[in-house]
């Protein structure tokens, strides 16, 4: 129910201060949400099932914490302009009985979001969704997504630049049931 934050500054880190979000918080974005140049953080509530958003207060400290419904099962969480207005918006893991999904909240410019759009999956039946990762993977100059599985498979939407995604690609890692992608990252190697 809490995330620590360590205040760092040019030579180590200082004493922590504790927010308040919602019940087992598994995974943290930081970003600028509300474009006012601080950082301000998104955490997934894997038990009570919804993200908490806390924008930074310029005063010192977060502002008071704001709740959007997930879900069920959600287990991650990133930012990204994906619809190329200039502000973060964000894509989360939503895993019920009947399908695995991303799930895109797009920002209203102040660090509000809107109602969840799914992205189209295609067929992925049984599959739950563990991590997710955003970069340019196809060198476009548009936000694109890769979603890790439960079941060792990684697939790959590539963004428009508008909020829309498609399916590209599914790489199967090891042809193991038992292989799970629990992180991604992605990068120039």
């Amino acid at each position: 129910k809490l995330v620590r934050i360590f205040w760092g500054n040019s030579t180590n880190y200082g004493s922590a201060s504790q927010w308040t979000v919602g019940n087992n918080p598994w995974q943290v974005a930081v970003g600028d949400l509300n474009g006012d140049g601080l950082d301000d953080f998104v955490t997934v509530n894997y038990g009570t099932h919804d993200l908490s958003v806390r924008l930074r207060d310029p005063a010192g400290g977060f502002k008071a914490e704001v709740r959007y419904a997930s879900g069920s099962d959600t287990r991650d969480v990133q930012l990204g302009d994906f619809d190329g207005d200039g502000d973060l918006d964000m894509v989360y893991t939503y895993n019920d009985a009947a399908n695995a999904r991303l799930r895109l909240r797009k920002n209203n410019g102040n660090g509000s979001f809107g109602a969840p759009t799914d992205i189209q999956m295609g067929s992925v039946a049984g599959v739950v969704f563990h991590s997710i990762a955003v970069g340019d993977l196809d060198h476009d100059g548009k936000l694109d997504l890769a979603g890790g599985t439960g079941d060792g498979r990684i697939y790959v939407f590539l963004g428009d630049g508008k909020g829309g995604f498609s399916r590209e690609a599914t790489e199967d890692l090891s042809g193991d049931a038992t292989c799970r992608v629990y992180d991604l990252g992605i990068g120039d190697l």
